[in-house]
C-alpha cells in the first residue's frame, strides 16, 4: 500500500522533471540556433552591437518636404544611413542593399523606416536628395527618407553619431557610412559598416533585412 502510495507521487514528478528538461532543450537547442545564425549573418556583412543607448533625435526635411524626426519612429525599426546625394561611389551601391532588404522583408517591411541624412553641405536642397532618391528607385519605397536641412543642423547629427566628413573645395566629400538599426524604443542596437564592393549588394540586403527584422 505505502509502496503504491510512493510511485504514485514519485511518477508525476518524473514526468514534470522530464517535461522540463525537455523544454529547457529545445529552448537551448533555439537558443544556440539563433547565436549560430547571428554569427553567420555577422560575419556576411560588418555590423556589430550598438551601445544600446537612446538614438539622438533630429529634425529635418526628407526628399517630399515632410518634416522628418525621428523620434515620432519610435515603435518602428529605423534604418539610419548617411548619404551624398551627388555620390557614385558608395552611397548608390547602399541604396541598392537598401532596396533589396527592403524586397527580402516583404510585408514585415511595413515596420522599417529607412532613412538616410544627408553630408554633403554643397547639396543641401530638398531637390538634390530628391533626385538622388529618383535617380537611384528609392523613390518607390514608402517607408524611404533622405532627409536634409541647414549645415548646422547637419552638422549636430553627424557629430551625435560620430560620423567623419570631410569637405573638398571642388564640392565632393569624405564620409563615413556607418549604417544604424534603431529599434522600436529608439535605442541604437547594430552599427554596420556599408563598403562599396557591388558583388556583395545581395549579401548585404539579406543581412540588413535579418537585422532589422531582429528588431521587430
Amino acid at each position: 500500500m505505502f509502496a503504491d502510495w510512493k510511485r504514485k507521487m514519485i511518477l508525476p514528478s518524473i514526468i514534470t522533471a522530464l517535461a522540463i528538461a525537455v523544454a529547457a532543450g529545445i529552448w537551448w537547442y533555439r537558443d544556440w540556433n539563433v547565436q549560430q545564425k547571428d554569427a553567420q549573418m555577422k560575419k556576411m556583412i560588418w555590423i556589430n552591437d550598438a551601445a544600446d543607448k537612446p538614438a539622438a533625435d533630429f529634425r529635418l526635411t526628407d526628399q517630399n518636404g515632410k518634416p522628418i524626426s525621428l523620434s515620432e519612429y519610435k515603435g518602428k525599426v529605423v534604418v539610419l544611413q548617411f548619404m551624398d546625394p551627388v555620390c557614385t561611389d558608395i552611397c548608390p551601391i547602399v541604396s541598392q542593399e537598401a532596396i533589396m532588404a527592403d524586397r527580402e522583408m516583404g510585408d514585415k517591411s511595413k515596420q522599417v523606416e529607412f532613412i538616410a541624412v544627408n553630408v554633403n553641405e554643397y547639396h543641401l536642397s530638398q531637390q538634390d536628395v530628391m533626385q538622388f532618391s529618383q535617380s537611384h528607385g528609392l523613390n518607390t519605397l514608402p517607408n524611404w527618407h533622405f532627409v536634409t536641412g541647414d549645415k548646422a543642423s547637419l552638422q549636430a547629427v553627424w557629430k551625435a553619431f560620430g560620423i567623419e566628413v570631410i569637405p573638398n573645395p571642388d564640392g565632393d566629400v569624405e564620409h563615413s557610412a556607418d549604417m544604424y538599426f534603431i529599434d522600436k524604443q529608439g535605442k541604437e542596437r547594430y552599427v554596420a559598416y556599408p563598403d562599396n564592393d557591388q558583388k556583395s549588394i545581395s549579401q548585404w540586403g539579406k543581412g540588413i533585412a535579418y537585422f532589422a527584422e531582429k528588431l521587430m
